[in-house]
């Protein structure tokens, strides 16, 4: 056999040996061969069926959840916050969640979007998942520095519901929520967000609901 082959059949049986349900891509296999080898496999397990392509470069293998109610099972579609994060771990992008969903983190909506939604610091596009869609936005922002998911909720959640609907009250509802170590973070962040947002933080500091 040679090199070639072995590194071939090593990467097939390694992807054979993920769970199904479980997201993976090509630059999880770099360690075991080359990028010629590892896609050769990835085209050749994509057009057997073996795996399943769920948006660029990521991959799973199809995973069938069967049910009393549902006539020969259905397949299972991973939640969109793990696309979101493998698409993040493999791009380098800096993907959080649009406004109207920051809203429900931070408790202030109990309205569910009907599209999945988020901003990036990358291309804007779309991701099919069967009768699913999860949407991506180019936010071209300085908000998107921060990692802390608390504080992307926080700035993306109040920018989108607006200055005239946010006032002391909301502050004080969003301390409780994300706490006191979380909502001290916001002041590390303020150049990077609206004025009217970090002079009401400052305001809400100062009267003793910071």
């Amino acid at each position: 056999m040679s090199k070639k082959e072995k590194e071939v059949d090593k990467i097939r049986l390694a992807i054979l040996k993920i769970p199904k349900g479980k997201l993976f891509s090509l630059a999880d296999f770099r360690h075991l061969a080359g990028q010629n080898n590892i896609k050769q496999v990835f085209h050749r397990l994509a057009k057997e069926n073996e795996i399943q392509r769920v948006s660029r470069g990521i991959y799973m293998r199809e995973k069938i959840i069967f049910s009393e109610n549902i006539h020969g099972g259905c397949v299972f579609v991973p939640k969109g916050h793990d696309i979101i994060k493998k698409i993040a771990d493999l791009t380098g992008e800096i993907i959080f969640s649009h406004g109207a969903d920051s809203l429900r983190y931070l408790r202030l909506s109990t309205q569910v979007p009907m599209v999945e939604i988020y901003y990036t610091s990358g291309n804007t596009r779309s991701i099919n998942l069967g009768h699913r869609k999860i949407r991506l936005f180019h936010f071209n922002s300085n908000l998107v520095r921060s990692n802390k998911i608390e504080v992307q909720h926080v700035f993306s959640g109040l920018a989108h519901l607006g200055k005239k609907r946010v006032d002391l009250d909301t502050i004080k509802h969003v301390k409780e929520v994300i706490g006191q170590d979380s909502f001290d973070l916001l002041f590390h962040h303020l150049s990077d967000i609206p004025s009217w947002l970090s002079n009401i933080l400052f305001l809400a500091r100062r009267d003793g609901n910071g």
